[in-house]
C-alpha cells in the first residue's frame, strides 16, 4: 500500500514537499525506498536532519511539522534583525523541556545560527535536546559543536566530538582536524596541537575513505600559521603566551640571541617544524604567497640557530641560487620498481581500478583489453613517450571544445624526431571519427597506435608506462593524475605523486598554435638539500633559508 503525506510551507512560497512511503514487505525494500526519498529530495530547503526525522518518525502530522517551520522562519527573522535574545527565548519556549520539542526540523541550521552569534548555552541545550529526539545527528551539527568547543576553549570536548566522527564511520574529512589544531596552536597549547596534527597525518596515511574526499590535498593556510607561529611558544620568564600576527610581522625583525624558552620547547619547537615542512613536501604545492612571512619568521625566532632568508631562484637544472645546493631531480630506482609492481598488480584486477559500477561483464572485457595492452607493449615497445590522446587531442573548454588530430602528428613527430618510441593512446571511437585514413597513416609511421574502447585511457597510461619502465618513460599530458594516487598502498602516495611531476610532459599551445612541451628537471615541492630549506610558492618565486650557525647563548 501506499501512504502519501502532501504539505504546503505557508511561511515559503511555491514550496511544495510530497514525501512518499511505500511499506513493502520486507525491511529490506522498506530501507531502500527510504534511501531514495531522501536522495530524490535531498537539495530542497527544509534540511537533511527533518528529511530524516519525518522519515524516521510514525506519530508526527503535518501540522505539527507546519508549526515547525513556522517557529523556525520567524526565529531566522530574528536573527536576522539582530534580536539574537528574541530567537534564545522562541527557542527554549518551543523546547516543551526538552522532551518533545516542536521545532525538531531545523536542528542543525539553528545549531549553527547560535553557535555563529555566541550564544554557546543554547548550543549546549539544543545539543542535548538534539541527543534526546533525533535518531541521528550528522556530520554538520557535529562540526557546529566542535567549533563551539574550541571557541570558548573546550578542547577536551571538541577532541571527544573530533574522535565520535571517526569513530561513527561517518563519512569524514581529515580537515575536521584542521579547526581544533588551528584553536590548539592559536592557544599556546603547542604540545597538544602537534599531537593532534601528527594523528591527522597518520589519519591520512591509514584511511582511504578520509582521503577519497580530501583528494586535492589542500592546504590549510591558518592552521600552518598557526602551526609555524613563533609567537605561539611559552617562554620560560612569562608564563603567558606570547600572541602576534604573523601578516604583520617586519621582513627584518630577527632574534639574535636564544630565546629564554625550556628544553622541551626548544625539542617541540624543532619537531614542529620538521613535521610541518614535510607535511608541505608531501602535499606537493607551491605555497600560497601569504603563508612566507610566517615561515620566515619561523627561522628569525628559531631558539637555536642563526638562518639566512633570501629571494632565490632555480636554474633549468635545479641549482639554487642562493645556497648553490641541487634540488631534488629524480627519484631512487628501487622505489620506482616498487612502484611498477603495483601498478601491474593492479592491471590484474580491473574491480580495483573504478571499474566495479559497470558490472562483472565490463571487468572482463576491460581485462581482456588490458591483456591486449601488455602484449601490444611487449610486442612493440618498451615505449620512451606515452602520449595521452584525449589530452593532447582536445582543446576549448569543458562546454565546448574540438578535436583534432593535427596535434596527435604534432606530439608524435615532436618526440619521434628526438629517436624516442612513441606509444599513442586514444578511445577508439574518437580516433576512427576525428582521423582520416591519411592521418592515420601519418601516425602510424611515426608512433605506435593503441585504440582503447573503455574510458579508463589515464589507466591505461598508467599501465603502458609500468611495462616501459617508469625510470625513463615520459607521460605528455596535462592531466597531473594525482587521483590516481587513492588506488595505490599509502606508502607508495608520494613516489607516485613524485613520478607525476617528473615525468609527466605538459604542453601549451602559442599564438600560432604549434605546441610547447615541458618536463620539470626537478621537484618543484617543498624541500631540504643539505642545510637550506626552499620554498617554492604559487608567484613562481622561491624562498631559501641556509642555516648559518649557532645563537649565543643568553
Amino acid at each position: 500500500m501506499f501512504y502519501s503525506v502532501s504539505m504546503k510551507l505557508t511561511d515559503y512560497d511555491t514550496c511544495v514537499y510530497n514525501i512518499t512511503f511505500f511499506y513493502g514487505i520486507t525491511r529490506y525494500t522498506n530501507d531502500m525506498m527510504r534511501l531514495g526519498c531522501i536522495r530524490s529530495i535531498w537539495r530542497a530547503r527544509v534540511l537533511s536532519t527533518w528529511l530524516k526525522s519525518c522519515l524516521l518518525s510514525s506519530e508526527a502530522t503535518p501540522s505539527e511539522y507546519g508549526r515547525s517551520m513556522r517557529i523556525e522562519e520567524k526565529m531566522r527573522q530574528h536573527i536576522a534583525n539582530g534580536k539574537i535574545s528574541d530567537a534564545v527565548r522562541l527557542f527554549d519556549g518551543s523546547r516543551n523541556g526538552g522532551n518533545s520539542w516542536a521545532v525538531d526540523g531545523c536542528y542543525s541550521q539553528l545549531l549553527h545560527m547560535f553557535a555563529k552569534h555566541g550564544e554557546h548555552e543554547a548550543v549546549e541545550r539544543l545539543y542535548q535536546d538534539m541527543k534526546q529526539n533525533v535518531s541521528y545527528i550528522g556530520e554538520g551539527a557535529k562540526t557546529t559543536m566542535i567549533k563551539s568547543y574550541c571557541s570558548r576553549g573546550k578542547f577536551d570536548q571538541a577532541i571527544e566530538m573530533l574522535r565520535s566522527i571517526t569513530n561513527d564511520n561517518i563519512v569524514h574529512h581529515t580537515r575536521h582536524y584542521d579547526y581544533v589544531i588551528t584553536s590548539l596552536a592559536n592557544s599556546g597549547l603547542i604540545n597538544q596541537a602537534l599531537q593532534l596534527f601528527e594523528e591527522k597525518l597518520e589519519k591520512q596515511q591509514q584511511s582511504s575513505l578520509a582521503n577519497k574526499v580530501d583528494k586535492l590535498l589542500s592546504i590549510d593556510k591558518e592552521m600552518i600559521a598557526a602551526l609555524l607561529n613563533p609567537y605561539n611558544v611559552r617562554t620560560k620568564e612569562n608564563k603567558q603566551f606570547f600572541k602576534g600576527d604573523f601578516s604583520m610581522m617586519s621582513q627584518s625583525e630577527s632574534s639574535k640571541n636564544r630565546l629564554e624558552v625550556s628544553e622541551d620547547a626548544v625539542r617541540t619547537y624543532g619537531r614542529m617544524s620538521q613535521k610541518v615542512f614535510h607535511y608541505l613536501e608531501q602535499a606537493g604545492e607551491r605555497l600560497p604567497v601569504k603563508l612566507l612571512p610566517v615561515i620566515h619568521s619561523r627561522f628569525n625566532h628559531d631558539p637555536v640557530y642563526h638562518w639566512k632568508w633570501c629571494t632565490s631562484s632555480v636554474s633549468e637544472t635545479g641549482t639554487c641560487s642562493c645556497c648553490g645546493n641541487q634540488l631534488t631531480s629524480g627519484i631512487a630506482p628501487s622505489d620506482v620498481h616498487e612502484l611498477e609492481r603495483e601498478i601491474i598488480r593492479l592491471s590484474s584486477s580491473p574491480e580495483q581500478n573504478g571499474s566495479e559500477g559497470h558490472g562483472k561483464s565490463l571487468d572482463k572485457k576491460m581485462q581482456k583489453e588490458l591483456e591486449d595492452l601488455k602484449m601490444f607493449v611487449n610486442e612493440q615497445g618498451p615505449f620512451d613517450v606515452i602520449v595521452d590522446g584525449m589530452n593532447v587531442g582536445a582543446y576549448g573548454t569543458t562546454s565546448s571544445f574540438t578535436f583534432t588530430a593535427d596535434r596527435l602528428i604534432e606530439t608524435a613527430q615532436h618526440f619521434a624526431s628526438q629517436q624516442k618510441k612513441v606509444l599513442l593512446i586514444i578511445n577508439y571511437k574518437i580516433y576512427i571519427r576525428s582521423c582520416t585514413k591519411d592521418l592515420h597513416t601519418k601516425l602510424e609511421e611515426v608512433c605506435a597506435v593503441f585504440r582503447n574502447r573503455y574510458k579508463n585511457d589515464d589507466f591505461y597510461l598508467l599501465y603502458a608506462a609500468a611495462f616501459s619502465g617508469m625510470q625513463q618513460v615520459e607521460v605528455i599530458t596535462n592531466d597531473r593524475l594525482r587521483d590516481h594516487r587513492l588506488l595505490l598502498p599509502s606508502n607508495l602516495w608520494w613516489t607516485f605523486l613524485r613520478w607525476t611531476r617528473l615525468n609527466c610532459v605538459s604542453f601549451r599551445s602559442n599564438g600560432e598554435g604549434k605546441l610547447h612541451f615541458f618536463r620539470q628537471k626537478f621537484d618543484p615541492v617543498v624541500q631540504r638539500c643539505g642545510n637550506s630549506w626552499h620554498f617554492p610558492a604559487k608567484d613562481q618565486t622561491w624562498r631559501c633559508a641556509t642555516r648559518l650557525g649557532e645563537k649565543a647563548e643568553p
